[in-house]
């Protein structure tokens, strides 16, 4: 992941850097970004077009908002620089992370085969966010910097989807299939949030 800045009197060279390039997904892997603030999107200037049209050419470079990202950053005096390949979180310059841990939904079918085991979803994600908050100490201890133990970022998601899809003998596509995620994702959410509140008055976080 390569960012820059909006106003740097470079932007429009970075904006094409990729134009005309390989497009095949297994060999252009590099991602490009443009970090500006959401009051710098307007019709009619010529930069915005030319980065439209390269988005549309190739969906390359993406937008980060600073002034969106910023709104919700615990440390200010530690601003965002930059995201991750993927773009699913923002971070400074001080080392930054998420640790990310995933709940395997197939694991939790029911023993009738008709639907998830609730209780025990609950369970593994409070058991996984525990998880994912123990890793953030273990990984501060070895290569992992303060900004990473002051932030304590984790990330619970789900896995097995597929699996628990054909177990349930349900089409990937099917309304009722989108149910079932729909609740799983739900579960874990609640859970984890719970649990989370749990630990920090467990641990004084």
């Amino acid at each position: 992941m390569a960012t820059l800045d909006w106003d740097h009197p470079s932007a429009s060279q970075f904006i094409t850097a990729k134009y005309g390039s390989n497009l095949d997904p297994d060999q252009n892997k590099f991602n490009l970004s443009m970090w500006m603030n959401s009051d710098s999107v307007h019709t009619g200037c010529p930069k915005f077009s030319l980065l439209c049209e390269q988005m549309l050419h190739n969906g390359s470079p993406g937008i980060l908002f600073r002034d969106r990202y910023e709104e919700g950053n615990p440390l200010p005096h530690q601003p965002y620089v930059s995201t991750p390949p993927c773009a699913e979180m923002a971070m400074s310059d001080d080392g930054d992370g998420c640790h990310f841990v995933a709940v395997n939904l197939a694991g939790h079918l029911m023993k009738d085969g008709t639907g998830i085991d609730i209780s025990a979803l609950r369970r593994s994600s409070a058991i996984a966010l525990r998880f994912a908050d123990d890793a953030v100490d273990v990984s501060l201890s070895r290569t992992w910097s303060k900004g990473v133990y002051d932030k304590r970022r984790v990330s619970i998601n789900i896995c097995g989807v597929a699996d628990l899809l054909v177990k349930m003998n349900l089409p990937y596509d099917s309304h009722e299939a989108r149910e079932v995620i729909e609740d799983a994702f739900a579960i874990v959410n609640i859970a984890t949030k719970l649990e989370s509140v749990k630990l920090a008055s467990e641990r004084g976080r």
